[in-house]
């Protein structure tokens, strides 16, 4: 039975959306989730903890699903939600992030990843805070690592430092099953990519998360506070 969502409108038409965290559990969710943008972390699935029949099951799971279309729920601050969709359209494929938020009159599409990928959808202020930012009692996701990695497709930062970016990424990889001797170099292949390196982002004002329109529409008020930069000075010293 299709659940109505505030990221209905999102669906094309004759198409529904329902929220699908259950799959988070399915043994190859990792390697299929990621597989799309990294696909040599499909072929080598045991590094998930998974062999390639999970991954075959998982993937018919996430891209399978004509009708509804499954979404995992990032809630945030104040009501919003970031949803990651499977657009599992036969004629237009691909997964989108998309925020709604209750002081914005509709949803905002934050990135797509298919064909013609659009986006990044994310700063590191972005990516850091709503990772953090999970609001008491909400449906959803609310595992910090597990909200990173989900939104780390549609990630980009050219101002992000390297080794902090690998040491983050490679702490939510162990988080959910990659053994410690790994991650880093998962973490690393996972961010060595033009899209996620590319983009200089001017400020909170490029984003509808951080209290900008940044040209995706009507700004509202910052949902978290920027994630602090581990090169600056701590207070009161020089």
């Amino acid at each position: 039975m299709d659940v109505p969502t505030p990221a209905t409108g999102c669906a094309m038409p004759g198409y529904a959306i329902a929220p699908a965290e259950h799959l988070l559990g399915l043994p190859g969710f990792w390697p299929a989730y990621l597989g799309p943008l990294w696909d040599g972390y499909a072929r080598r699935p045991e590094v998930f903890g998974a062999d390639a029949a999970d991954v075959d099951a998982a993937a018919e799971a996430l891209y399978g699903a004509t009708e509804p279309w499954p979404a995992y729920r990032v809630p945030l601050p104040a009501g919003a939600v970031v949803w990651v969709v499977h657009r599992d359209h036969p004629d237009g494929a691909g997964t989108d992030f998309v925020l709604t938020r209750p002081d914005l009159p509709g949803e905002v599409s934050l990135a797509s990843l298919d064909g013609h990928h659009r986006g990044p959808g994310f700063s590191r202020p972005d990516l850091l805070g709503a990772a953090g930012a999970v609001p008491p009692g909400a449906e959803g996701v609310r595992d910090p690592d597990v909200r990173l990695l989900l939104l780390l497709p549609a990630f980009g930062d050219a101002l992000t430092p390297a080794e902090e970016a690998v040491r983050r990424v490679g702490a939510a990889l162990t988080a959910v099953g990659v053994a410690a001797g790994e991650a880093a170099a998962v973490a690393e292949g996972l961010l060595d990519d033009p899209y996620r390196g590319g983009t200089v982002w001017s400020g909170p004002q490029d984003s509808p998360l951080s209290g900008g329109g940044g040209g995706h529409g009507p700004a509202g008020a910052a949902l978290f506070s920027p994630a602090p930069d581990p090169a600056a000075p701590a207070s009161g010293t020089a």
